[in-house]
């Protein structure tokens, strides 16, 4: 059912089509769903992920224009990525408010402000960065055009969204931009921040559908390397020939270019928020637990496996610190050596390396003296020496032996060479690790390779955990091997030597004696020498 503001757009604006003329604005199939979608009334911040050119843009600015032209103080405030994006939207306002009947007086109507003098009510449309918003400033209603396209989204946002008071409506659009960005990060975390996440997928209307060139056209006859997809794509979701001959159109127009057709017309989220660069560890899957749970481990809150440590089994903590400043998570991941499982998570951007360091130890002493890996410089600098204080130095990871020259050197060297090596070896041993937490998986999967061949993610710190720990499994396993357990015992000799019997002494002496002075003895196998 259409909402008051919906009807009201529908009577009131009128907008251009896409072919061009001038029509009633009508809203289709995907802006009544929409429509729905941010009427809720047990939201007020929602987050929108969807496929291009749905008008979903179209529907947003018009019900913004719609509240400052009937509702006493609204102060409205659309904010996109950048200028020309801007001045598009801009356009839409002017365009619906110029043919309503009749026009509205304006206060003001400058290049990104209107105001409307009856209701004292304002339009602001910006570009994100180009004006701040501070504790002053109070928004009503605000719009995040293409927020997965912000650059340096947080610093723009801060204030911003700061400025919607706690009543006030907010929206965060976008198409897919990948996952290291905000709009993917509040995504994620969209249920503890207080968002209602949408997404609208390509065919939520039939606007995406196309004549068939022939009524026997199937989706088996895309020139296509991708044709398993769409077959499985038509499966999946019921969808018509129609509608897959648009798709298989739009994919070859695009080059065949499944990543980047996946990207601007997803079909499900996971397609919207795929890696823009090469994906590392593509295949991090999560395991489903329901013993993994949120714990309290010496008043520090923490996820894991509560039957965990058990008696006999062997421990390895991949650490990887922080300043504790705000900037950057400390992470730590520990692995239980005998099956593989990740038994424990914790991470935060307000533990500083003292306090890590400590928690190591703590932790470490609690999970059966476990196996410590952590870095060595950057943030690892403090740590270290800490632990080679107060914990058995047996039981620390090191890169450089001891020699009668110099002491060892303990801990991981995180240098660019040596993260190859540990990301080589997480790519060769991933499969063989099973993973339970949700946010460890998901930093695995956001950690991508540029063109330039620079790895890392907005948050990494857990892969690099990740790696530590699957490195301190190994070398565990191997020093377990090679030197805890016992030695096979040797196998027994078969019974097969060379000997003399007592006729070969007699016949060798006959030969002496006769100017021979030859002796050949013979073989038997399984025989013993005859008693004296």
């Amino acid at each position: 059912m259409l909402s008051k503001e919906a009807k009201i757009i529908q009577g009131l604006f009128q907008i251009s089509t896409k072919d061009g003329p001038r029509v009633p604005f009508k809203l289709n199939a995907f802006q009544i769903w929409l429509d729905d979608m941010i009427h809720d009334p047990n939201y007020h911040s929602f987050i929108l992920a969807k496929p291009r050119q749905k008008g979903g843009s179209s529907y947003l600015e018009s019900i913004l224009s719609i509240r400052c032209l009937g509702k006493v103080g609204t102060r409205a405030v659309v904010m996109s990525h950048e200028g020309e994006a801007t001045q598009r939207l801009l356009d839409k306002v002017h365009f619906f408010l110029k043919y309503t009947s009749p026009p509205p007086a304006y206060e003001r109507n400058s290049r990104n402000e209107l105001a409307f003098g009856k209701t004292d009510s304002t339009f602001y449309i910006g570009t994100a960065g180009a004006r701040a918003f501070g504790r002053g400033d109070t928004i009503t209603d605000l719009h995040a055009s293409e927020y997965g396209y912000w650059i340096d989204a947080v610093k723009h946002s801060t204030g911003l969204f700061q400025a919607v008071p706690a009543s006030g409506f907010k929206i965060l659009e976008s198409t897919g931009n990948g996952r290291n960005n905000d709009f993917h990060y509040i995504w994620q975390h969209a249920d503890r921040m207080g968002y209602k996440r949408l997404f609208a997928p390509w065919f939520i209307d039939l606007e995406y559908s196309r004549r068939l060139p022939y009524s026997e056209w199937s989706p088996r006859e895309a020139d296509t390397q991708h044709l398993s997809y769409l077959l499985g794509l038509q499966k999946k979701f019921n969808l018509s020939v129609e509608q897959m001959f648009w798709y298989a159109c739009k994919l070859a127009e695009l080059r065949d270019d499944l990543h980047l057709m996946q990207q601007e017309y997803p079909g499900e989220p996971e397609e919207c928020f795929q890696a823009t660069s090469g994906s590392v560890f593509p295949d991090a899957e999560l395991t489903s637990s329901e013993a993994w749970q949120d714990l309290l481990l010496f008043n520090i809150r923490m996820f894991g496996l509560p039957d965990h440590p058990k008696p006999d089994l062997h421990y390895v903590f991949g650490g990887d610190p922080s300043g504790g400043t705000g900037h950057d998570d400390a992470g730590l991941v520990v692995f239980c050596v005998e099956t593989f499982e990740q038994v424990l998570r914790f991470s935060s951007n307000t533990t500083d390396p003292v306090i890590f360091s400590k928690l190591l130890i703590d932790l470490g002493r609690l999970y059966n003296h476990a196996y410590l890996v952590t870095e060595s410089n950057n943030h690892g600098a403090a740590v270290i020496p800490i632990l080679k204080r107060d914990y058995d130095r047996s039981l620390l990871y090191y890169y450089k032996r001891a020699t009668t020259k110099s002491p060892a050197k303990y801990g991981w060297l995180n240098t660019q060479q040596h993260k190859q090596e540990l990301v080589g070896g997480m790519q060769e041993m991933l499969d063989q690790f099973i993973f339970y937490d949700k946010k460890t998986v998901g930093e695995l999967q956001d950690f991508e390779e540029d063109a330039e061949g620079k790895m890392g993610a907005k948050s990494d710190n857990l892969v690099i955990a990740v790696g530590l720990g699957m490195l301190g499994c190994m070398k565990q396993i191997r020093f377990r091997t090679d030197y805890l357990t016992p030695p096979p015992p040797p196998k027994e000799k078969p019974s097969s030597y060379m000997y003399y019997t007592l006729d070969d002494a007699l016949k060798s002496v006959e030969l002496q004696q006769r100017g021979s002075g030859y002796f050949k003895p013979q073989v038997r196998v399984g025989e013993v020498w005859p008693s004296a």
